[in-house]
């Protein structure tokens, strides 16, 4: 037994140094704005089965740990500290801010849950350390399959492979009352794509930005072989920005960060994210990814995106008869085609009309870490209410 505990405290111990010693692929760039934030050390999704899960429930949400310098869970809080109205008004658009979730109902899942989540021990990344203690918001997802086993799933702002979720890495920012920097106003950017280009590739377009503590653009580079050609529009677009700085509290900070571009052949130049739009329209997912913020080059990649129907709706001549939702299962390849489509419910009168609708969409494909385009596996939300506008969610595009 002792050789197998000292095999398993090595294989711990490795594998922190394996994740400590990873870098991002952008020579001197420092992540998370060079903040030291937490991640989990290993892996907590587990799949239990016995009586203390009897009353569990299916349940996902979001929760809070209280965390020590020491990377140990001191609480897990149903809802977490808000900034003040003023505080929360001053740095919009962090729309965490300000928020608080519901608190959950479930007795039984509740404790389950808590249990686990005192487990989890922390590492942290490389940077200046928060004050201590500090909050982490928690995804959780409780799924019982067919044969009563509980399939807890697990996700944090940066998981044990420093990749991070774009939402609850906002969260985890809000409540440690931390305010990444900002595009204030951009001018426009115009760009005439190459007629050649096939109509399901997109070009992408990365800048490291460098901002002293008055949000004055200090220095600015593109540091992505290959880019050479295509910066010049968005170069003349950064230099007349201007930009909100990086805020700890009340304290402003300098910081480096990166914005990646991506040119869409649906959306309409010139183009600017930060003019508004008239207030009976919403941004389509395409304008809404055409500028990103990223505070870890590990996280520049983007899933399949809709070109035909970027606004979320599927227009059809006429309406159906049909009232609900249906999830389907898809997977598009590299080329952005749609290779499977399925539903899991033959017998739901949803079936049908849910594949015909997620057949009629075309999709810009997934491009990897790696700039590579590449194969994808994910679920399409359908809602039907018996008009000819079909909405559908891409679920990986919400997260």
């Amino acid at each position: 037994m002792r050789k197998t505990l000292l095999s398993g405290l090595v294989a711990c111990a490795c594998f922190i140094a394996v994740v400590q010693a990873q870098t991002d692929s952008i020579p001197g760039f420092k992540p998370f704005l060079g903040l030291s934030v937490p991640y989990p050390k290993g892996s907590f999704d587990t799949a239990d089965i016995g009586s203390q899960t009897q009353n569990v429930r299916n349940r996902e949400d979001t929760v809070f740990l209280q965390i020590g310098a020491d990377g140990r869970v001191q609480a897990v809080k149903k809802q977490w500290p808000v900034l003040s109205a003023k505080a929360a008004s001053k740095n919009k658009p962090d729309s965490a801010a300000g928020r608080t979730d519901k608190t959950p109902s479930d007795t039984a899942s509740w404790r389950f849950i808590e249990g686990k989540l005192k487990k989890v021990t922390f590492a942290f990344t490389s940077g200046s350390r928060l004050t201590p203690p500090i909050v982490v918001p928690v995804a959780y997802a409780l799924t019982r399959t067919v044969a009563d086993t509980l399939i807890t799933a697990l996700r944090f702002p940066v998981d044990s492979d420093l990749t991070t979720s774009a939402a609850l890495l906002d969260r985890f920012f809000a409540a440690n009352r931390i305010f990444p920097p900002r595009v204030v106003t951009l001018p426009k950017i115009f760009y005439r794509l190459n007629p050649d280009t096939a109509p399901s590739t997109y070009l992408t377009i990365t800048a490291r930005l460098k901002l002293s503590a008055t949000g004055e653009l200090a220095d600015l580079d593109f540091p992505i072989a290959g880019q050479d050609r295509m910066t010049h529009q968005v170069q003349l677009a950064l230099m007349h920005a201007k930009f909100k700085p990086f805020q700890i509290g009340k304290k402003a900070l300098p910081c480096q960060f990166i914005l990646t571009f991506r040119i869409f052949d649906n959306i309409v130049y010139p183009y600017s994210p930060t003019i508004p739009i008239d207030s009976s329209k919403t941004r389509t997912v395409t304008e809404a990814r055409f500028m990103t913020s990223y505070y870890s080059t590990r996280d520049i990649w983007m899933p399949p995106i809709p070109r035909n129907f970027a606004g979320g709706v599927i227009e059809r001549s006429t309406g159906t008869d049909f009232v609900g939702e249906i999830r389907v299962s898809v997977g598009i390849d590299s080329a952005g085609n749609l290779v499977r489509a399925s539903t899991g419910s033959g017998s739901s009168p949803l079936a049908g009309p849910g594949l015909r609708a997620v057949r009629s969409v075309t999709w810009y494909p997934s491009v990897g870490r790696d700039g590579r385009y590449q194969n994808y596996e994910g679920r399409v939300r359908l809602i039907f209410d018996r008009v000819p506008k079909i909405v559908f969610i891409p679920e990986w595009l919400t997260r």
